[in-house]
């Protein structure tokens, strides 16, 4: 599944069978986000469960979707999350900022 947290709440975002697809999902949302609130990404970090290089191939991917004028990091995440979604996992977190 794809999840989201906004304002302390999960939300299922939908369903990808394949991780390309739940990339390029994770992307558009964010795109429809600054789209709708009239915003641009200022900076993402990519997130992972020990997965170092496919966040950096995300992380790529995430710079040719917004173009490489947004600083996009890696961080690992914490071992709370991580037993909730298992080793292998990738998302990120973003912020926008007024256009």
């Amino acid at each position: 599944p794809i999840l989201r947290t906004d304002d302390g709440r999960i939300e299922i975002v939908g369903k990808s069978r394949t991780m390309k697809k739940a990339k390029g999902k994770m992307i558009q949302t964010v795109r429809d986000e600054t789209n709708e609130k009239g915003k641009e990404v200022k900076r993402i970090v990519v997130i992972h469960t020990n997965a170092p290089q496919q966040a950096e191939t995300f992380r790529q991917e995430i710079e040719a979707a917004f173009g490489d004028q947004i600083e996009i990091k890696i961080a690992e995440a914490g071992n709370a999350l991580g037993v909730q979604v298992g080793e292998g996992a990738l998302g990120f977190a973003w912020l926008l900022e007024e256009i």
